[in-house]
């Protein structure tokens, strides 16, 4: 009986447990503190200061939901090999494991990981952090009371012991007790036999009276050795610093708030920690002053500051200053991490967090930092400056409004990182720690890396050098590092990431890593392959080259006739080649030598020798040896024979020069002296040798001058580098107003009506610009007005605007300016695009214009700002391509353009694909002779392959891959098609392909795809009723298609490390399919729990039931039996 009462309780308490309840996030008290330790007694009835009791306060429990970002997914297989996973030869008849483990492998294993098998998993993740709407309110806790009864709790009396259930006895020394010193009334310590080191009491001192140290080592505001002659030991029950220097030595931890009054001078010794846990306050006209006894952070001393309004925090706006000259310092407060009248940084490592729902890292109305590492958690309050001599790091997840001018220093606000100043030297490791943060180097600054300082530029994080970066320590790259500028490595450069140069990287130490760009990687010259000794025949000449790595290089042939002895330059020999003139015997055993240089060094070639051989008669009669001779131009139009060819043919025919490709060169066929072909004959004599000659002439390039009115303007043809002389002359009624030039020339003084400058590679045209000069005689005016008229679409203004009169050959100056919530889209000069520039000036006006500002809407959705001029927010492709951007499946063409009618190549595609997957490994097998691993091909290499391995993409045969064709609509409608099967998602739907009226023009191969794609909502026509699947598709068609493809498969990016979420990632983890699990309250769960509940319910009708039955027997047995009456 007792039993089946028993288990229908526990069917009651299962029903119970089935009630559905909200899921809280995770780790939150939803009930109150646990109470204090009260010790009331009849001796103590109630609590007062002196035993320290005080009531905790209940907490509000957060009432955030878990919905489904708040899971993530896992991947852990559970899959057992069996026989069907290893081939058949290698496992035995009868068992499901190879014969031979150590050589078999499950190669033939079609195991797919996936949320059926089991293998992926939803595994609760909460990112919710605590706000305001979420209600939560933490728990405090009391504090016990101290109170000792020794009459209710005797110690070693005699009395009876305690009860098991009494709070155990504790410590209540205030000062620490020795073998010599023991507390008399602590009921733990005066126990017979205590154990001292349990004792809770504070290093014993006279009371009243800290200990004094004297000659304290510190750095002061300007990093000078200084000494202070004596301090006070900062200890843990300090609560007032008053007025001196004091000290803070080893492991210190304050429980309770530190007033600070008067002058401060706080000295952290290297390795000490003090930890102020009730914050610390500076009172009115106070002035604190924080030192440290190095510069080293792993060594320097450490400050904790923990208040509950502010770490540090002025006393109702009391004026107080904080200086902090060094030291790891941290200050937390709940609002605040340090407020102050006036805030000095000069050295050390201060963070400073406020951690409410408005959270400020720091509110002082004056902040100056002009050195250390600043790490700021929360908006910044007040003016920031540095000083002139600034050299501080500064970082901020907040805003920081207000940066006063001309400061100094490494700012990283958000996701901005720049520098203030010209230059910056960094003096300690710095890891740019913030996700997605841009640091950028502006042109003319200068940033500089100590020696021995790491810089490490972290995955996602960007560096980009406009200006010059100078590396003496170690950089190292796991994000993006952009060089349009100059980068100096005197150090190590580390680089496992993109490494996109388009400047010039000047190695004078370690460089690792890939390099890719167009720019130039510049190293110390090195020769590769020095010259070799040549041997010719009297007449030829003879050529000697030389390689040579290094970038930038300049090269130096030189000669020598004394065997080395001495050496000359040779004229005009600066290539990498040198070929003689005619040899003659007389220059038999010339030594040749080249001298290799760049910016860096220069290296000096070992040297060869040319040998000269006496002319013999050709071996066989049928054949003789000509001679080809080319010859180019000199400045001054004579000529000098560059090469010589000595080709053989047979004698009698009439043999024609081939004329050769010189850079800066052309062809003369009608220069004096040319001969361009002749027959050949039998050689008795040097006469008998037919010598054919080609003359080149310097490539000249037309020189146009505008508005000269110079006889001789300087119009003419040039040669490239030569200098041309242009002359305006003068102009009756006007005065000179300088040279212009569209074509990129330097003129060597722009203001003077003669000058010059140097003629490049190609036509130019030059402008003689005139002002009109004012009118004399009646003091009238001979001045034109012209109208300018601006206008301004929605979401800004231009200034000034409407119809403005300008006066002849003067400038203007538009503003341009958009609303809040609008970026500036274009701005048409006369209806041609000018690109979207906040300012504009005509110069020289000379008749009428138009400026027309256009304005375009920030993308309301991410909260990303639209890059792309070209990308509109009333374009039907804005969406997409803002989501595309945002997931880093496609980039733009430019920092500002998206060019979303160009075509997509079949190699961007390929990666797209491949991203999208995950980057997974690949095998190294290569069918395809197009597709070359090396430079230029690197970055599609691995995903050509990965595309074709998996059966996502083919070639055209003939082992072609086609890298740079562009992809039809067909051809992306198949590979979206070959992709959906690969991943294992649905491919059943079929669309109706009748209404498109060029449907016929389908690939029978493309037909299933193409229904597919269209039924699934992948792909639209183009409007009336057009496919076009032969057409190419656009990249703005492409980005549709990609999130049409998203978004209908339920994909979202996998963060690399298995965080989940939806997070902007769209590579590195790749995109994986999301099935939502059950959340609290849905259908699901509802009828799982009234399934759960009748299941109850029946188990105890059936527990009941059967009780009343036994009963029954039970009474049947009791009876009497009739028939034992």
């Amino acid at each position: 009986m007792r039993k089946r009462l028993t288990a229908a309780l526990l069917c009651l308490c299962l029903l119970f447990t089935l009630l559905p309840a909200t899921a809280f996030a995770e780790g939150e008290a939803v009930s109150g503190p646990p109470p204090a330790q009260s010790a009331l007694c009849e001796h103590h009835p109630q609590h007062d200061e002196s035993c320290g009791y005080t009531e905790g306060t209940e907490g509000s429990p957060c009432t955030h939901e878990h919905d489904e970002d708040c899971y993530t997914l896992v991947t852990e297989c559970v899959h057992g090999h069996t026989a069907e996973c290893y081939p058949a030869e290698s496992v035995s008849e009868n068992t499901a494991t190879p014969s031979e483990p150590e050589e078999a492998e499950p190669t033939a294993c079609t195991h797919v990981c996936s949320e059926e098998s089991g293998c992926i998993t939803e595994v609760l993740d909460c990112k919710h952090e605590h706000d305001e709407a979420c209600g939560y309110v933490p728990a405090t806790e009391g504090t016990p009371c101290t109170f000792a009864c020794e009459v209710c709790n005797p110690q070693d009396s005699g009395n009876p012991a305690t009860p098991s259930d009494a709070q155990p006895e504790e410590c209540t020394c205030e000062t620490l007790c020795t073998e010599e010193e023991v507390n008399a009334d602590c009921p733990v310590c005066s126990a017979e036999g205590a154990d001292l080191s349990a004792c809770k009491g504070a290093v014993s001192m006279p009371l009243g009276v800290q200990r004094n140290v004297e000659n304290i080592p510190y750095l002061d505001e300007n990093g000078t050795q200084q000494t202070a002659a004596s301090a006070t030991q900062v200890t843990n029950s300090d609560t007032q610093w008053t007025n001196g220097w004091y000290v803070a030595q080893g492991d210190i931890t304050i429980d309770q708030p530190v007033t600070v009054s008067d002058n401060v001078y706080l000295i952290l010794e290297d390795g000490c920690n003090l930890t102020v846990n009730g914050g610390i306050l500076l009172t009115k006209g106070s002035n604190m002053y924080i030192y440290a006894q190095s510069t080293e952070k792993e060594t320097m001393g450490s400050l904790t500051a923990n208040g509950t309004d502010a770490g540090i925090k002025e006393a109702n706006y009391g004026t107080p200053t904080l200086t902090i000259a060094g030291g790891k310092i941290t200050a937390i407060g709940s609002n605040t991490g340090i407020s102050a009248d006036s805030l000095t940084i000069t050295d050390g490592y201060v963070s400073a967090s406020g951690n409410g729902y408005y959270g400020n890292s720091i509110a002082v109305r004056t902040t100056t930092i002009s050195g250390g590492f600043v790490d700021l958690h929360g908006d910044f309050i007040g003016t920031l400056s540095t000083g002139t001599d600034g050299h501080a790091v500064i970082s901020s997840t907040g805003e920081i409004n207000n940066i006063a001018e001309n400061c100094k220093g490494l700012f990283l606000i958000q996701n901005e990182g720049k520098i203030y100043g010209d230059t910056f030297t960094l003096t300690q490791d710095l890891n740019i720690a913030a996700s997605n943060i841009r640091v950028t180097v502006g042109e003319g600054q200068t940033l500089t890396l100590d020696n021995g300082v790491t810089l490490t530029i972290p995955q996602y994080a960007t560096l980009t050098n406009n200006g010059t970066l100078n590396n003496n320590g170690t950089l190292n790259n796991t994000g993006t590092l952009n060089n349009t500028g100059t980068l100096n490595n005197n150090g190590t450069l580390n680089n496992t990431s993109a490494l996109n140069n388009a400047g010039a990287i000047i190695n004078n130490g370690t460089l690792t890593g890939e390099v890719g760009g167009s720019g130039t990687v510049i190293t110390t010259p090195t020769i590769t392959t020095p010259p070799t000794s040549q041997t010719v025949t009297e007449g030829e000449t003879a050529i000697f080259t030389v390689e040579a790595a290094g970038g930038n290089l300049s090269y130096q042939w030189q000669q020598s006739t004394d065997k080395g002895s001495s050496w000359t330059n040779i004229a005009s020999a600066t290539s990498d080649t040198y070929t003689t003139g005619k040899t003659t015997m007389d220059m038999s055993g010339t030594q040749y030598r080249c001298v290799v240089e760049n910016d860096i060094g220069k290296v000096t070639s070992d040297a060869a020798t040319l040998t000269v051989q006496k002319a013999t008669t050709p071996i066989d009669p049928k054949y003789v040896r000509y001679i080809v001779e080319h010859y180019k131009q000199n400045a001054d139009g004579s000529y000098t024979l560059t090469d010589t060819e000595q080709p053989i043919d047979e004698i009698g025919k009439t043999v024609t020069a081939t004329p050769k490709t010189y850079e800066g060169y052309t062809y003369n066929p009608n220069a004096a002296g040319t001969v361009v072909s002749g027959t050949l004959k039998a050689i008795s004599s040097p006469d008998d040798i037919v010598t054919l000659k080609l003359y080149y002439d310097i490539t000249l390039y037309t020189v146009t001058v505008n508005g000269s009115y110079a006889q001789t303007t300087g119009a003419g043809s040039y040669a490239k580098d030569a200098t041309v002389t242009i002359d305006a002359g003068t102009r009756s009624g006007y005065t000179f107003d300088g040279w212009t030039s569209a074509d990129g020339v330097t003129f060597a003084n722009a203001g003077s009506t003669q000058t010059t400058f140097t003629m490049p590679d190609k036509a130019v045209t030059v402008t003689a610009n005139w002002k009109k000069n004012s009118g004399g005689g009646g003091g009238g005016s001979s001045y034109d007005y012209y109208t300018i008229t601006a206008s301004a679409g929605t979401g800004g203004s231009i200034s000034p605007s409407g119809s403005v009169s300008v006066r002849e050959d003067t400038d203007k100056t538009f503003t341009i300016t958009p609303d809040s919530g609008y970026h500036i889209s274009d701005v048409l000069v006369d209806g041609k695009s000018v690109g979207a520039v906040t300012i504009y000036t005509f110069e020289d006006v000379q008749k009428k214009h138009t400026i027309e500002a256009v304005f375009a809407k920030d993308n309301p959705d991410t909260g990303v700002n639209n890059p792309f001029t070209d990308v509109h927010p009333d374009d039907w492709f804005y969406e997409a391509v803002m989501f595309v951007y945002q997931n880093n499946l496609m980039n733009g063409t430019s920092a500002t353009t998206f060019s979303p009618n160009d075509a997509t190549t079949r190699a961007q595609i390929a990666t797209i694909f491949y991203r999208m997957a995950g980057s997974p490994a690949v095998e190294n097998t290569n069918p395809f002779t197009d597709v070359p691993y090396g430079p230029g091909t690197d970055w599609y290499y691995d995903a050509v392959l990965w595309v074709q391995q998996n059966g996502i993409m083919q070639g055209y045969g003939d082992n072609l891959f086609g890298p740079g064709d562009p992809v039809t609509r067909e051809q992306l409608a198949v590979i979206f098609y070959n992709y959906a099967k690969f991943k294992g998602y649905d491919t059943t739907a079929s669309g109706d392909l009748s209404g498109f009226t060029d449907a016929g023009d389908l690939s029978p191969w493309a037909q299933e795809a193409m229904k597919w794609a269209v039924g699934s909502g992948v792909m639209s026509g183009k409007g009336n009723g057009i496919l076009d699947p032969k057409g190419t598709a656009t990249r703005a068609e492409i980005a549709a298609m990609l999130q049409n493809f998203i978004e209908k498969n339920n994909l979202v990016p996998v963060v690399p490390g298995g965080n989940g979420g939806t997070g902007g990632t769209g590579s590195g983890g790749g995109w994986t399919q999301h099935v939502p699990s059950p959340q609290t309250g849905d259908s699901s769960n509802i009828g799982l729990w009234f399934s759960l509940m009748l299941l109850s319910l029946s188990g105890i009708v059936a527990l009941l039931v059967t009780e009343r039955v036994r009963r029954r027997r039970m009474e049947d047995e009791e009876a009497p039996n009739p028939l034992m009456i």
